[in-house]
C-alpha cells in the first residue's frame, strides 16, 4: 500500500517548487523529503520529477499523478474532519459536587442545561458543604469556595464573590452604627460555619 505521507510530500514539492521549500513547509529536512520522493518513484516504477541543480519539473506521469494525489489528500483530510466532527456528542458519566447555596442556585441549573445538550451523558449532582474526597467518592468535579487545600488536585477559578457584613435596621437602631471592627464583639451575631 502506498504511504500517504509520501503522497503529501510529493504534493508539497510540486506546490512549493523545490525540495527545500517543501521541507520548510512540512517542518522536516530536505534529505527526508528527497528520500521519500525517491521511494515513491521506486514503488510506482515511474519518474515523477526531473531534477537539475537549478530546476525541478514534473514529468508527464508526474503531472497526472499530482492531480490524483491532491484530490486524494483533500478527501482524506475531509474524512478526518468529518470523523472528528461526529465526536461532539459526549457520553459516559459526569459526577459533580458543589456547595449547597451556590450549587442549587448556579450549578444545578447549568448541569441540567448541559445534560439536555448531551443526552448520552449521565450527569449526577450532589450538594453539600463538606469537602468531599474526589478520588474516594469517584467525583469528577467539585465546585468550592476558598483556597485549594490538596495540591494534587487541579483548580481553576470560575468566579469571585464579596463578603458583606450586614445588620438589620432594628439592630442598628438599638445599638447604633458601628464605627470600628472591635465594636462587633459587643453585638449579637450569627456565624455560618461549614458542617
Amino acid at each position: 500500500m502506498i504511504n500517504l505521507n509520501r503522497l503529501a510530500m510529493y504534493a508539497a514539492v510540486v506546490e512549493a517548487g523545490s525540495f527545500t521549500a517543501a521541507a520548510d513547509a512540512l517542518g522536516t529536512t530536505k534529505a527526508v523529503v528527497s528520500f521519500n520522493i525517491k521511494q515513491l518513484e521506486q514503488e510506482l516504477g515511474v519518474a515523477l520529477l526531473t531534477r537539475s541543480t537549478r530546476r525541478l519539473a514534473l514529468t508527464e506521469a508526474g503531472e497526472g499523478f499530482y492531480g490524483h494525489c491532491a484530490r486524494l489528500l483533500r478527501e482524506a483530510e475531509s474524512a478526518v474532519d468529518e470523523a472528528r466532527s461526529g465526536q461532539t456528542a459526549l457520553s459516559g458519566s459526569l459526577r459533580v459536587t458543589a456547595s449547597v447555596d451556590y450549587g442549587n442556585l448556579v450549578v444545578a441549573p447549568a448541569l441540567a442545561a448541559y445534560a439536555r445538550e448531551h443526552p448520552a451523558l449521565r450527569v449526577s449532582y450532589r450538594a453539600g458543604s463538606v469537602h468531599a474526597d474526589l478520588i474516594a467518592e469517584r467525583l469528577d468535579l467539585a465546585i468550592r469556595v476558598g483556597a485549594l487545600e490538596d495540591s494534587s488536585y487541579r483548580a481553576t477559578r470560575i468566579g469571585q464573590f464579596r463578603l458583606w457584613l450586614v445588620a438589620s435596621p432594628a439592630l442598628l437602631a438599638q445599638h447604633g452604627v458601628l464605627r470600628t471592627p472591635q465594636a462587633l464583639a459587643a453585638l449579637p451575631w450569627l456565624a455560618n460555619r461549614p458542617g
